[in-house]
């Protein structure tokens, strides 16, 4: 399920206690360099990544 919430990493954390969820992994992805060069509009998101990807797994 994906889901489009402006958060800060803290309040993920905090998130995945609260619920009893383990975080299994964390990924922010970044462009490529060759999909900067093909598409100048992601630029930004080799500084800031676009999403925040959190593989749950359920606590005890």
């Amino acid at each position: 399920m994906a889901l489009a919430i402006d958060h800060s990493l803290n309040h993920w954390k905090t998130l995945t206690r609260h619920l009893r969820r383990g975080l299994r992994a964390l990924r922010e992805p970044l462009p490529s360099e060759v999909a900067v060069l093909e598409h100048p509009e992601l630029a930004d998101a080799s500084r800031i990544p676009y999403f925040l990807l959190l593989d749950l797994i359920r606590g005890g």
